[in-house]
């Protein structure tokens, strides 16, 4: 039925049916009558355990504002239906505002465990009213994989204050063992955001500890032949660079160019990289990029082979130094 009338003169047969209990009460409050959650109620009294009916009395309880109704339904609805992630986000908020913690800690626990996509939302309100530590020690078990564990510490670098981003690298420390025996492998991906982050702050040393760390683990690969000395990573362009970190990047002014990362006819090796200018415009391109940690007060020295062919530009191929 469509309307509150019609199913108000269906009820007179049966009192008990929950299903008619539970349409009735969604049209009452589709219409902005709270008394469709009297309705709502009834149904979930005549069917205890039916999750539908407690999940339509919860949210009318929210909408017309019955906060201690909502947050009953809410916790009811995590207990007699522990595999559903929504649920569990519900009860956590409800216990969080009620000033709960350690409920609301023990479901968002549960909560990414069941769905992980729910942890930058949760993590929000927890940061509110939580340190970075207790978040980390509750809401991630220790067997967690290094995907949630990196996500969280991708989440702190991004909080904008100066000890989330230092929590961040502690708990980055705690995350990536020293023995590479003992790590549980994790893509490159998942560790990228953070890296990226730390970039952009300019907190080059962490980024650098960071890189080497996942050259350590052999998440990055370090190419052949490539010497202690020589701080240029990949510069032979032996494999497929990253396009971030410490690798070579895409500058972004790649229109009317053709790049290839693995051309042959190297200067020496196997690869080299090359670029031609599909179309005849005389204009300056900076395809190519490289970030490079250096030190005070020592020198280095930059070099590369590099070739040019029917190039008819004002300086021909260079190097510029940032």
């Amino acid at each position: 039925f469509e309307t509150a009338s019609r199913g108000d003169w269906i009820l007179r047969f049966d009192r008990n049916d929950p299903l008619l209990e539970d349409r009735l009460g969604q049209i009452e409050q589709d219409s902005g009558n709270a008394e469709g959650v009297q309705h709502l109620r009834r149904a979930t009294e005549l069917s205890p355990l039916n999750h539908r009916y407690h999940s339509h009395l919860a949210s009318a309880c929210d909408a017309f504002g019955d906060t201690a109704c909502a947050d009953r339904e809410w916790q009811l609805l995590a207990r007699i239906g522990p595999m559903v992630p929504w649920y569990q986000a519900r009860a956590a908020e409800s216990y969080l505002h009620s000033n709960r913690t350690d409920e609301a800690l023990s479901h968002y626990q549960r909560l990414l465990e069941l769905d992980p996509t729910y942890s930058s939302e949760s993590w929000s309100l927890l940061r509110e009213v939580l340190d970075p530590d207790v978040i980390f020690r509750r809401t991630i078990p220790p067997n967690a994989s290094p995907e949630l564990k990196l996500s969280y510490i991708s989440f702190l670098s991004n909080q904008g204050e100066v000890g989330d981003v230092d929590a961040a690298f502690r708990f980055w420390q705690l995350v990536v063992p020293d023995n590479v025996a003992d790590n549980r492998p994790f893509s490159f991906a998942s560790a990228e955001p953070y890296l990226e982050r730390l970039l952009v702050l300019d907190r080059i040393g962490e980024a650098d500890r960071v890189w080497r760390d996942l050259q350590r683990l052999k998440i990055i690969a370090t190419p052949a032949g490539a010497g202690s000395e020589n701080l240029i990573f990949n510069g032979d362009f032996e494999q497929l660079p990253l396009n971030a970190g410490f690798d070579w990047r895409l500058s972004g002014q790649t229109t009317y160019l053709a790049i290839d990362f693995a051309a042959p006819s190297a200067y020496h090796g196997k690869h080299c990289l090359r670029i031609d200018f599909t179309v005849k415009r005389n204009e300056v391109f900076e395809p190519m990029l490289q970030l490079v940690r250096v030190l005070p007060n020592r020198s280095y020295q930059l070099e590369a082979y590099v070739r040019s062919e029917e190039i008819t530009s004002d300086t021909g191929p260079s190097l510029r130094v940032i």
